[in-house]
């Protein structure tokens, strides 16, 4: 998003308006502090401005900021006033929070498992994660009655992704994958993985829930 990118579509906006007076934000990273996993800490996943941005975008608002070096920074929270949703709105606002069911998550970046877990679980899923193939086998030997359906990254150490699948599917053919990958190169046979869903990392928070509900139908 461009700096000072205010709203200018005739509607009314609360703003809120967050200073600090650190170091500023360097000209090279100012493209990126809105994406997922951008970080510049050591200790940081990424996660904290990106989801708020996302949330933010979510109710209709907007997120600007401006920033200078050795002065600081300034970010600026535009929230739309209303006084009634319309019924559209409603049913999405109504809707957000009405999904159930378990989701086996299997992934070996912990970023990834703990921003999936974080906007699932919000939108009312209960999730498990896995860090391996193995791993996820092992709880789906133990848990698949509660299990509605599995999200795992194809590249992992221990067991790959469809691997799982195929160990998975021998047992229990009813059970539901969906395969995340950021490889173009990686293409699954739909005639051998005839159960298995696909989407394309990065993942977006809107095709992430949406995938996952239809694990469930």
């Amino acid at each position: 998003m461009e700096e000072n990118n205010s709203p200018k579509n005739g509607k009314s906006y609360l703003c809120i308006s967050i200073k600090d007076n650190g170091s500023g934000i360097l000209e090279e990273y100012k493209n990126k502090i809105f994406e997922p996993f951008f970080t510049t800490k050591s200790d940081g996943f990424g996660i904290g401005l990106s989801s708020s941005y996302d949330q933010i975008l979510e109710m209709g608002g907007l997120m600007d900021f401006s920033s200078k070096s050795n002065e600081g920074s300034i970010f600026n929270i535009y929230l739309p006033i209303t006084s009634q949703y319309s019924d559209a709105e409603l049913h999405h606002h109504q809707g957000t929070k009405l999904y159930s069911g378990t989701i086996l998550v299997v992934d070996d970046e912990e970023q990834i498992r703990l921003l999936m877990k974080q906007n699932l679980e919000e939108k009312g899923f209960n999730v498990i994660t896995a860090e391996n193939g193995l791993l996820a086998y092992e709880i789906l030997e133990n848990e698949s009655e509660k299990i509605s359906g599995v999200l795992t990254d194809i590249r992992m150490p221990i067991m790959r992704g469809t691997e799982l699948y195929e160990k998975v599917i021998d047992k229990n053919p009813q059970m539901k994958f969906v395969i995340m990958t950021g490889y173009f190169d990686e293409i699954i046979d739909n005639d051998q993985y005839q159960n298995i869903l696909k989407i394309k990392k990065p993942i977006l928070e809107d095709d992430l829930i949406r995938i996952c509900n239809e694990l469930q139908q």
